[in-house]
């Protein structure tokens, strides 16, 4: 899939279809995820451009590893950290499924200021129910979670444009705070109450040639290598 290849090349990945497990604080550590951000004061120099003075009001949040500066950001902001956003996202997908699991991370960005985390909530050796989460320490934008369905045998991952299958937490005073109490809101056990009457509509669905073909056109603007003719169920069935 391909944020677990992405995942794989920035950071560290498991394999998503295999049973066994990676502890997630070993699997931070491997993703070079597992350090603190630090807040520092900001310094600038004075007119005669010596004896450096703070500036009150703002905080650069620094990388203790390589001591690099992610970004600027104003007193009053409280970071979220990246053990946080991974526990929080291992949280949501335990309250589906207590089997759900930390299976890859990774940091990104020009300062490598953005982090993903891949949590496999639930599935079968050939489908997955992924639970994506993504932060930036950067103080702008929110952190996201996102859920998407992996087909292992067509190769294919879905991102359902429904109510439930995203939430942003805004990156505004406490982010430890706010990740807590993002398990009170039933993200996952929401969505699935939404999209399974959708996937029985889908799956017994009948498309006449002319739908098909119509559909082929918008997505590929070209001739298909598929027989609208033999697509007798819903064409998603029979793309990869």
């Amino acid at each position: 899939m391909p944020f677990q290849r992405f995942a794989g090349r920035e950071g560290f990945a498991d394999n998503l279809w295999t049973s066994s497990r990676r502890n997630e604080n070993d699997l931070m550590s491997l993703a070079l995820l597992d350090w603190p951000v630090q807040s520092r004061p900001v310094l600038t120099p004075d007119e005669s451009g010596f004896s450096p003075r703070e500036i009150p009001g703002y905080r650069a949040l620094v990388r203790p590893d390589d001591n690099r500066v992610m970004s600027v950001v104003t007193s009053s902001y409280r970071v979220a950290e990246n053990q946080s956003v991974a526990q929080a996202a291992i949280a949501v997908g335990r309250q589906f499924d207590q089997s759900a699991a930390l299976v890859g991370a990774a940091g990104f960005g020009r300062s490598l200021e953005r982090s993903i985390f891949i949590v496999r909530v639930h599935g079968t050796a050939d489908t997955a129910l992924v639970l994506l989460a993504y932060n930036s320490h950067g103080g702008e934008g929110a952190v996201r979670f996102q859920l998407v369905e992996a087909d292992r045998d067509a190769g294919t991952v879905m991102t359902p444009d429904m109510k439930y299958a995203s939430i942003s937490l805004p990156h505004v005073g406490d982010m430890e705070e706010r990740l807590e109490s993002l398990i009170h809101r039933n993200m996952i056990e929401r969505y699935a109450d939404e999209v399974q009457p959708i996937w029985h509509k889908l799956q017994d669905a009948l498309w006449t040639p002319r739908h098909t073909r119509s559909l082929l056109g918008e997505l590929w603007r070209e001739q298909s290598a598929i027989d609208p003719n033999r697509v007798t169920l819903h064409p998603g069935r029979h793309l990869t």
